[in-house]
């Protein structure tokens, strides 16, 4: 079995636990690093320069929000249970942060004078058939402002939607257009009018 020695950790190891590499005669040869090691030094590295990076992908979502958007939503899509993990990880390490979110939030409900009944929600699940609109979960359910909230669009039974925590969260203040494709927007004009026509 082919071995090479590890840079990091010093350690003579099978070539299978080395990432692969194009080398400059054209041939693939293999990173210095075994993968354990490889991923230590990019973490670390991540850790030195975390505010660089952070400028680099602010400047990156300014150029291409659009891209940035459907990027963040497949990721989110794909790592749902990551995701919610990270949210009640933010929540827990930031309280003051998060009574402030929910300070606003509701002073924007305050200001916009909405009144979504017990009466409305049970229309909606039930318009819905009691599964998120997005990914079909029955887990979880909660009302959506389908035009967000912080736009200064009230929660009406002509701009609810149900999701899942998870996919509610996904969205966070995305308009429709930011957050679900073409067929799902047109399915959902169809719900809400029809909503709208038959009230």
């Amino acid at each position: 079995m082919k071995t090479k020695r590890c840079n990091g950790c010093n350690k003579n190891k099978s070539v299978n636990e080395f990432n692969t590499r194009k080398l400059k005669s054209g041939k693939i040869g293999y990173r210095f690093l075994c993968i354990p090691c490889e991923r230590k030094y990019k973490n670390n590295w991540a850790d030195k320069h975390k505010d660089e990076l952070t400028d680099r992908a602010r400047e990156k979502r300014k150029e291409d929000p659009e891209r940035f958007a459907k990027t963040k939503k497949k990721y989110n899509d794909s790592h749902k249970e990551v995701s919610s993990a990270q949210g009640v990880r933010w929540r827990k390490n930031n309280p003051d942060k998060n009574r402030e979110k929910s300070r606003r939030y509701r002073a924007q409900k305050s200001s916009v004078e909405e009144n979504f009944t017990k009466k409305d929600e049970k229309f909606i699940k039930e318009l819905f058939k009691n599964k998120c609109f997005n990914c079909g979960s029955k887990n979880k359910l909660q009302i959506d402002h389908h035009y967000p909230l912080s736009k200064g669009n009230p929660l009406t039974i002509f701009n609810a939607v149900l999701l899942c925590k998870s996919c509610n969260c996904s969205k966070g203040n995305k308009t429709p257009e930011e957050f679900y494709n073409a067929a799902q927007i047109k399915r959902l004009d169809k719900l809400l009018n029809g909503t709208r026509n038959n009230g």
